[in-house]
């Protein structure tokens, strides 16, 4: 059944509450990028939740994937939770499993318009990653990808417009992360993928990946609401450390 709970954005003196709906990359590291968006904005004015499944698909938010041999409609609980803004970082599952680009869009169109009428003001999406390297990945998807991320875009702008149209308050946005992610070196590379002593995980981002996509969050979509330990960072100089510790990590495997 579709959830039809309507909630009203935070009231005065109440912080914003913000879902990061997800799969395995937001699950990474004990929901790690959740934790760090919490540690990175003001708790009197935002409160960060991790809502992720490890094989989440958007098929899988409207009941219509089994996950790991479960079924069930996991968008409803979030609509009835009443949060105010919606993160999805949803995708990579969908096209690593075959879901065609126009299967992708309607299913995220009706996840969108649901999360829109329930009363969410927000819905930020998240790009999809470089993931060359991972067990499923093909030059084909490799396209795919690229072309989730358009989609992505054009649907952000596109969504807003209607929902302004329908006079509902909903803005949809989109926080660029592919560049930022990808190996400078190897084009549709993640520049810090997961290390383990006898593979490399190309699909899931490491912690220093995870430290990067948290504050590519931040800049793009919550800036306002940085606190003094987000600020203090120098981007610059914690750039070259992540990449040091990687080379390091990678040497000693």
């Amino acid at each position: 059944m579709r959830a039809t709970v309507t909630h009203k954005p935070a009231t005065a003196g109440q912080p914003i509450r913000v879902a990061v709906v997800g799969d395995s990359r937001t699950c990474a590291q004990e929901s790690l990028y959740p934790l760090l968006l919490d540690e990175y904005l003001d708790s009197s004015r935002i409160e960060v939740t991790p809502e992720c499944r490890s094989g989440e698909t958007n098929g899988g938010l409207l009941g219509l994937d089994e996950i790991y041999g479960v079924r069930e409609r996991r968008l409803d609980e979030i609509v009835e939770r009443g949060y105010d803004e919606v993160i999805l970082d949803v995708g990579v599952n969908d096209m690593a499993s075959g879901r065609t680009a126009e299967d992708m869009e309607r299913k995220l169109v009706e996840i969108c318009g649901e999360l829109a009428s329930s009363g969410v003001s927000r819905i930020i999406m998240l790009e999809a990653t470089p993931w060359r390297g991972f067990k499923k990945w093909t030059d084909a998807k490799g396209m795919e990808t690229l072309s989730f991320n358009r989609m992505l875009a054009d649907l952000s702008t596109r969504l807003t417009e209607e929902y302004a149209r329908r006079r509902l308050p909903t803005e949809v946005e989109l926080v660029r992360l592919y560049d930022a992610m990808e190996n400078p070196c190897e084009p549709g590379e993640l520049e810090f993928p997961t290390l383990y002593p006898d593979m490399i995980d190309w699909l899931h981002p490491s912690i220093e990946g995870l430290e990067v996509m948290a504050e590519q969050i931040v800049e793009q979509a919550f800036l306002a609401f940085a606190n003094e330990r987000f600020r203090s960072i120098d981007r610059e100089l914690e750039s070259i450390f992540r990449t040091i510790r990687y080379e390091r990590s990678a040497e000693s495997q």
